[in-house]
């Protein structure tokens, strides 16, 4: 599986690895490890497989003003 851009910066992303006593342990993050809030890993799942379908999952803005990205009837502040 291939992992999806970042969902913070849309920059290109990879897959950590960490093995310990526990067990191999995976994470995707963004490459941007500097400027970017996914930049490192943060949820840490016991398969490849698995690390990959929860990063490239990704939620629809519904009910969200696209324009001003604010919920219907509350107003922005300016």
């Amino acid at each position: 599986m291939e992992l999806k851009e970042c969902p913070f910066c849309g920059g290109k992303a990879h897959m950590a690895e960490n093995v310990s006593v526990y067990g191999t342990m995976f994470a995707a993050c963004c490459d941007d490890v500097e400027g970017c809030p996914a930049g490192t890993p943060g949820n840490w799942w016991k398969s490849e497989d698995e690390a990959v379908a929860k990063w490239n999952t990704r939620f629809a803005n519904e009910g969200v003003n696209e324009e001003r990205n604010v919920h219907p009837g509350k107003s922005a502040a300016r």
